[in-house]
Formats: structure tokens, sequence, C-alpha cells
């Protein structure tokens, strides 16, 4: 069995192309801060350098302080950069767990529901077809059940004019159709 390659990669550009720009816009955020912070960091140990008497103590103190700014700097990023993923994921888990719960439904036989997606979900086009494609369902089973409705109705009028010994069979077949029909 060969493996499938996919030859798209961009297969909802628009979905794609926005993520990717959020999760690159906090990457980019981060990139211009550390060359800040380092940039300020070798500045300040010039201006050290540059000879006044208990440097080093001075120096020792001031590592630690820069340290912890930029662990605090990282951590409040990565939270940032957390709980926006979060926040993006739930526009695209949200309408995933919506879908899985309309194909339960229709596999339980409700047809009644249109899918809606909120305003800024993503995938709201799938929420179309998937209408679109409910609607035609529902035609196809009401055109059939008329259908079966109209071949109950001539089965009906053909049994009452029927022969006694053919009414079991027609009764049988409008059982059947009947429960067809439901």
């Amino acid at each position: 069995m060969s493996a499938h390659r996919r030859g798209i990669f961009l297969i909802n550009k628009n979905f794609q192309l926005r993520f990717a720009f959020y999760v690159c816009s906090w990457l980019i955020a981060m990139s211009f801060a550390y060359p800040l912070i380092i940039s300020n960091l070798f500045e300040f140990f010039a201006e050290f350098v540059a000879g006044s008497p208990g440097t080093l103590e001075v120096l020792q103190k001031s590592k630690g302080e820069i340290l912890g700014l930029v662990v605090v700097f990282q951590t409040v990023l990565l939270l940032l950069t957390f709980l926006i993923s979060i926040f993006l994921s739930h526009r695209i888990a949200g309408p995933l767990y919506k879908m899985s719960r309309a194909f339960e439904a229709v596999a339980k036989g409700d047809l009644k529901d249109d899918l809606q997606f909120r305003s800024k979900d993503h995938f709201k086009d799938l929420a179309d077809e998937y209408n679109i494609m409910i609607r035609g369902v529902r035609h196809t089973l009401e055109k059939r059940s008329d259908s079966i409705l109209a071949a109950i109705g001539k089965l009906e009028k053909a049994n009452a004019k029927a022969d006694p010994a053919l009414r079991p069979e027609i009764e049988a077949t409008l059982a059947v159709l009947r429960e067809a029909r439901d």
C-alpha cells in the first residue's frame, strides 16, 4: 500500500494563513524583545567596565536582577501565547464539536436542525455545506415519502377491488410501505 502524499498544503488558505500569522506574531514579538534586552545588558556592562571601584559586586547584583527580569518577561509572553492559543483553538474546536454533535443527531435520524456557528468561529463554509447537504437529504426523503404515500393510496384502492385471495398479500405490502414511510 503506497503512502498518500498531500500535494496541496494550504487546504483552507484563509484559516491556515490567519492562524500562522497569529502564532508567528508572538514569535516575532519575542524575537524583537530579546535583542533589546541583550543590547541593554551590554550597554550596562560597558558603563561598569569603564572602571569604578566595586564593579564586580554591582555586576553580580545586576546580573540577578536582569535574569529575574528576563524570566518574568518570558513567563508573561508564554502565558499570553498560551491564552491566545486557547482562545484561537476554541474557535476551531467549537465548530468541530458542533459538527460532531450534528453527525450524531443525523445518525439517530434527526434531520430537523441546521448547523450554525458563531460569527467569529472558523469553518463557517463547512456549516453552510452541511446545511445544504441536510436540506438535500430532507428534500429526497420528502419526495420518497410522498411517493410511498401515493403508492399506499393506489394499493388501498386496488385492495378494495381485488380478489379476496390476493388481499392478504396486498395488506402485507401496505404494512411494509407504511413502515417505510415512518
